[in-house]
């Protein structure tokens, strides 16, 4: 058991999500989303901010900058309760194949938890968030002989996917974020977008808000 994750053999029945299908999700501009209101402000550097306005510009950014670098990501959750992920480079011809993992229902409806050797983990980091410099936040949790919980959440609407990393794992992805790929931006960008961005989500899920960030898959056929 870690931080309230039990790593069991066992899994409850798919909840919803319709296994053997490809759902796709694009990157760009409107890769993530804001799912719920996030209530409150944030002062940074002597200016309030209001915390949803501040996080949704960071994400619109995000999701530029990420579509530099992937066209698409792709995800197929298989009935032996193995989940197959593809990407697709920016400019690529064809979505490749990224990795399999496992992933398991709770018995909580719309929450699951995928299970990443430490490899993977490395690799959703060198993909999506960068890698930063000194200490930082991680998203995961280790210390399980290589097998790592990630606590998620989804939800369904009309054939569409919406999913995203739980709290407070999401403002760890973007403080990850912040200190690896940010580096790369700008000062006064990262500054004023992505640091003010942290901070308010941070302060967000310290008063009690369920901040849920979430990617949603293109239509199906």
């Amino acid at each position: 058991m870690t931080d309230g994750y039990v790593v069991l053999d066992i899994a409850y029945a798919p909840k919803g999500i319709e296994t053997g299908r490809t759902f796709v999700f694009k990157t760009g501009e409107g890769f993530l989303n804001v799912t719920k209101d996030i209530l409150g402000t944030t002062k940074y550097d002597g200016i309030v901010y209001p915390n949803e306005m501040t996080i949704r510009n960071a994400l619109v950014s995000i999701g530029k900058y990420l579509g530099t670098k992937h066209d698409e990501i792709g995800m197929r959750f298989n009935e032996d309760l193995t989940l197959d992920i593809w990407i697709k480079p920016a400019g690529g011809d064809e979505p490749a194949h990224w990795m399999t993992t496992r992933y398991w229902f709770t018995e909580n409806d719309g929450e699951l938890i995928l299970e990443l050797t430490d490899e993977q983990c490395d690799a959703f980091c060198e993909a999506w968030t960068g890698i930063p410099q000194g200490p930082y936040t991680p998203i995961f949790i280790f210390g399980l002989d290589d097998r790592v919980p990630l606590a998620m959440f989804y939800e369904m609407d009309g054939g569409r996917l919406s999913i995203g990393i739980a709290n407070t794992q999401n403002a760890a992805a973007l403080s990850m974020f912040a200190d690896g790929f940010g580096r790369t931006w700008p000062e006064s960008q990262a500054k004023t977008e992505l640091m003010v961005a942290r901070d308010a989500m941070w302060n967000a899920i310290r008063d009690g808000q369920q901040v849920e960030i979430a990617m949603t898959s293109e239509p199906g056929d």
